[in-house]
């Protein structure tokens, strides 16, 4: 379901009611039908996408692009706020007999046992009534909002966890990888280029940064911390290449150690 098919239906109703004639790129489908013969009974498309995007988003029916956890959140927000109007409208109403000047909706399911009395109505409070028009929702149809707040109900109930956009690795640009490779650790990063010859590549040069061959600060700095005060010059460069060496080797292991993880060269044999 792509979101962009709200707006398009709602600009033909526009053009419909307006000229009476549908637009030459507007498609009549099932679901269009459905969707306009409830934009006629009062409902704002604006309101139709909200619930339709709650319920894509908990059953994975909503197009992949608008998939993303920041649009979830702020349609629940808006949501979980018309659904506590909708249970303060149902709690505040009461059944009366209908008088001229109050503000009263039709019939409801929770007045079954007034359906033989043709005057009994709804009566709503005010302050209520109002926080509900807010949504310009036809307030007279109480039906009709009870069954898009059970029928959205049901679908979180049915499917509890809303299912997000997920991206592969490789679809991300370039520029993306090599920022989340400066941004990962070394032991997660030998993992990540494990994985196929150009996510390799973008690891390779970050690992080999964190690799760099060098005495410690403390060599040059701080003679006594290797015991070279009492050493000649050059018997202190000899001491200081020896250092130097030993640190190559260490390096030289630590490549040969990640080369030679099953994973790493199962995946180097590949290419």
């Amino acid at each position: 379901m792509d979101l962009r098919l709200y707006e398009l239906e709602e600009r033909s109703v526009e053009l419909m009611a307006k000229y009476g004639t549908e637009p030459a790129d507007f498609v009549m489908s099932p679901e269009a039908m459905k969707r306009m013969d409830l934009r006629f009974r009062g409902l704002p498309y604006s309101f139709i996408r909200l619930c339709d995007t709650v319920k894509g988003f908990h059953t994975g029916y909503l197009d992949l692009t608008g998939r993303h956890e920041y649009r979830y959140l702020s349609a629940f927000k808006v949501w979980d706020e018309f659904r506590q109007t909708v249970i303060a409208v149902l709690r505040t109403a009461r059944p009366v007999q209908a008088q001229e000047g109050l503000p009263v909706v039709r019939n409801s399911r929770r007045t079954l046992v007034e359906r033989g009395h043709p005057n009994a109505c709804i009566l709503v409070d005010t302050i209520v009534l109002q926080k509900l028009s807010r949504w310009r929702l036809p307030v007279r149809d109480l039906d009709l909002l009870l069954c898009f707040v059970e029928d959205v109900q049901n679908c979180m109930e049915v499917y509890p966890l809303p299912k997000y956009q997920r991206l592969r690795l490789l679809d991300l640009p370039n520029e993306v990888l090599h920022r989340i490779a400066r941004r990962t650790e070394p032991r997660y990063l030998r993992k990540f280029g494990s994985a196929c010859k150009l996510l390799r590549d973008i690891s390779w040069p970050t690992l080999h940064e964190e690799r760099k061959i060098g005495l410690p600060v403390a060599a040059i700095t701080d003679a006594r911390a290797y015991r070279l005060i009492d050493l000649s010059w050059e018997q202190r460069d000899e001491a200081q290449r020896n250092l130097a060496l030993a640190e190559r080797k260490k390096f030289f292991q630590d490549a040969n150690a990640i080369c030679t993880q099953p994973e790493t060269a199962q995946n180097i044999r590949r290419g």
